[in-house]
């Protein structure tokens, strides 16, 4: 078994289905692909909760401030958070930064 079949076999136990990469590619690009996209998914968590902790400790020493956020995507989603402290969003934020950069990988087998 070489060493892009055992990183394809750990990314398939480990990831969510997003981008669609065709096992054609020489090892290398995939490895190297594979890698960078491990990287970013962990710096991501990294800086997500560094917010999520950050918030917690501002809403705990009741840091205040009134941030009215108003958030629509056509007719599906809507949200509106009304009179929230910093804290709160920075909370927000940092499980948005955690959820953008979740490890995606998918391997497509043509054969």
């Amino acid at each position: 078994m070489s060493r892009l079949d055992r990183l394809l076999e750990l990314t398939r136990i480990n990831t969510k289905a997003s981008a669609q990469m065709p096992s054609d590619i020489p090892e290398k690009i995939a490895i190297a692909l594979i890698k960078a996209e491990e990287k970013k998914a962990k710096y991501g968590v990294i800086v997500g909760l560094i917010c999520i902790i950050l918030g917690f400790i501002l809403s705990i020493i009741g840091v205040a401030g009134i941030i009215n956020w108003n958030f629509k995507v056509g007719n599906y989603v809507n949200n509106s958070l009304m009179n929230a402290s910093p804290g709160v969003v920075l909370i927000f934020i940092g499980f948005f930064i955690i959820w953008v950069t979740t490890l995606k990988i998918t391997i497509e087998n043509n054969k």
